[in-house]
C-alpha cells in the first residue's frame, strides 16, 4: 500500500511494507531523492524524511494522520474487502484475541488448545467442548472454557449469526440457476482471494450433474478447469471443498460422496509423515531448547522460515538458532564440549623461591619512597625479563617453569622496569645515570 501526501508544498510518498518474518508492518517514506529507510512506525518514516528535506529538527507529524487513517471515508474504503477484523476481549486481567470465526456442520469437530512459551509450543491437547479442554490444563479453573474461547462474547455471537444467516446453499436441482451458483462462488472462492486461472468453472457442476453416479474424486475434478500440471495450495483446496459442500446439500444426507485422492499434501503422504515425525521428535525431546535446536538443525537450512513455522509450529528465533547450529557444528551434530582449563595453585616452596630471588640487590633496586597499592616497596629490575629468567633457572633449577615465572612476574604490582629514567636505556641505568629531576 502506498500513499502520497503534500507537506509544506513537497510531495511525500509513504509505503507500507510487509515483513514476512515477523508479520509486522514497516514503513518507508521518499521525497526528492531523500529516503527514510525502513522504519517501525509511519511517524518515524515521515519525520525522518521531512528532516532531511527541510532540515527542521523540531517539526513532528503523526504518521497515521498524514496517511489519512483518521478519515472515516478512507477507513471504510480500506476495510471494504476485509473479511474479518480480530476481536479483542478482556476478562479480568486476561486479554483474549479472536483471530478467526467460522461455522461447521460436522459434529465430530474438536476444540484444540495450544500453550506457547515465547515461540515454543509447550502443550497441545484436544477436547470435544471448550470447557472440557480447558479443565485438562488445570490452571485458572475459575474461568469457563467457553468464556476464554470468546464464544459467550456478544460481538462474537453477532458474527456467528451473520455467518449462519449469510450462508448460501443449494442442491443439484438448483445447478441450472447460474445466479445462485455465482453467489456461492463469490462467497466461497472470491472472498478468499483464490487465484482464478480458469473461466468456465460452472461446467464442473454441469458435468457432475450429467454423470451416472454421484461420486466425484477430489481434487481430480478440478483439473477440468485448471492446467494439468497445476500445483494446488491447501488454501485453494479448502475453498473448493467448501464450494462443493455448499452447492450440494446431498452431501449431508449421505446420497453424495466426495472422495478425495491421496496426494502429497494429505496427512498419509510421505512428506506429511516426515513433518509429523519431526513434530513428535520436538515434543518428545527431553533436553530442553538445546535439544530442539539440534533436531531442527537437520533441516533448518533446507526450508524457509515460513515453511518451518507452518509445519512444525516453531518461531523465528528457534529457526535462526538451528541454522547457526548447522553452520557451526553441522546438521544434527552435538555442540562441541569446551576443554576444561585446570589451574593449580603454585606451591609454597616455589613461591618462596620467587620472592627470595627478587630480594637480591643484584637483581633489583629498591625504591626509597615508592610503594604499590598493597604497601609493598617498588622494586626496579636491573635487567630484562628474559635475562632474569635465565638467572632464576640457574639459581633454582627445580623451581617454577618459564611460563609460570613470566606470569607471576607480570602479576607483581611492585616489581617493574624503572619508569622514571627519563628515556635512558638499561645500560645507562646500570652505570648509575639518573634523571636530573631526581636531584630537585
Amino acid at each position: 500500500m502506498s500513499i502520497n501526501c503534500c507537506l509544506n508544498d513537497e510531495n511525500f510518498a509513504i509505503t507500507i511494507l510487509d515483513n514476512k518474518q515477523t508479520h509486522k508492518p514497516s514503513f518507508r517514506c521518499l521525497c526528492n531523492g531523500k529516503d527514510s529507510g525502513i522504519q517501525q512506525s509511519a511517524s518515524a518514516a515521515i519525520n525522518n524524511t521531512y528532516k532531511q528535506v527541510f532540515r527542521k529538527n523540531k517539526t513532528e507529524y503523526s504518521g497515521m494522520v498524514v496517511m489519512g487513517f483518521d478519515d472515516e471515508i478512507i477507513i471504510n474504503e480500506l476495510l471494504s474487502d476485509i473479511l474479518f477484523i480480530p476481536i479483542f476481549i478482556r476478562i479480568n486481567r486476561i486479554l483474549i484475541v479472536v483471530s478467526q470465526i467460522g461455522i461447521s456442520s460436522h459434529k465430530e469437530d474438536n476444540c484444540n488448545l495450544d500453550v506457547y512459551d515465547g515461540d515454543i509450543n509447550q502443550y497441545h491437547n484436544k477436547g470435544i467442548t471448550p470447557d472440557e479442554i480447558w479443565k485438562s490444563i488445570n490452571i485458572l479453573n475459575k474461568f469457563d472454557g467457553t468464556a476464554l474461547f470468546g464464544i459467550t462474547n456478544s460481538y462474537v455471537q453477532q458474527e456467528l449469526d451473520k455467518l449462519r444467516n449469510n450462508s448460501i446453499t443449494c442442491t443439484s436441482n438448483d445447478w441450472n440457476d447460474i445466479d445462485k451458483l455465482n453467489l456461492i462462488f463469490r462467497q466461497q472462492i472470491k472472498t478468499r482471494k483464490i487465484a482464478s486461472p480458469f473461466s468456465d468453472w460452472s461446467k464442473l457442476f454441469k458435468n457432475w450433474y450429467e454423470q451416472n453416479n454421484t461420486i466425484i474424486q477430489f481434487p481430480n475434478i478440478l483439473f477440468q478447469i485448471y492446467p494439468a500440471n497445476y500445483q494446488f495450495q491447501e488454501k485453494e483446496l479448502g475453498a473448493w471443498r467448501a464450494m462443493f459442500r455448499a452447492s450440494a446439500n446431498l452431501y449431508k444426507s449421505g446420497m453424495l460422496l466426495l472422495v478425495e485422492k491421496k496426494s502429497s499434501f494429505q496427512p498419509d503422504s510421505e512428506g506429511e509423515i516426515l513433518w509429523k515425525s519431526l513434530q513428535e521428535a520436538l515434543k518428545a525431546n527431553k533436553r530442553g531448547i538445546d535439544g530442539k535446536i539440534r533436531i531442527l538443525s537437520i533441516i533448518a537450512e533446507n526450508f524457509t522460515y515460513k515453511k518451518l513455522k507452518e509445519k512444525l509450529k516453531v518461531g523465528n528465533d528457534i529457526v535462526n538458532f538451528a541454522r547457526k547450529h548447522a553452520r557451526l557444528y553441522g546438521p544434527g551434530v552435538p555442540t562441541l564440549v569446551k576443554t576444561k582449563r585446570t589451574v593449580k595453585r603454585m606451591s609454597e616452596v616455589k613461591e618462596k623461591q620467587f620472592l627470595m630471588f627478587f630480594q637480591d640487590r643484584s637483581i633489583v633496586t629498591q625504591s626509597s619512597y615508592r610503594v604499590d597499592k598493597n604497601g609493598l616497596p617498588i622494586l626496579y629490575m636491573r635487567d630484562q625479563k628474559i635475562k632474569l629468567w635465565k638467572k632464576f633457572e640457574e639459581t633454582f633449577p627445580n623451581g617454577m617453569k618459564k611460563t609460570s615465572f613470566m606470569g607471576r612476574l607480570a602479576n607483581c604490582s611492585n616489581i617493574k622496569y624503572r619508569d622514571d629514567i627519563g628515556g635512558l636505556c638499561l645500560t645507562c641505568n646500570d652505570y648509575g645515570y639518573i634523571p636530573f629531576e631526581l636531584y630537585l
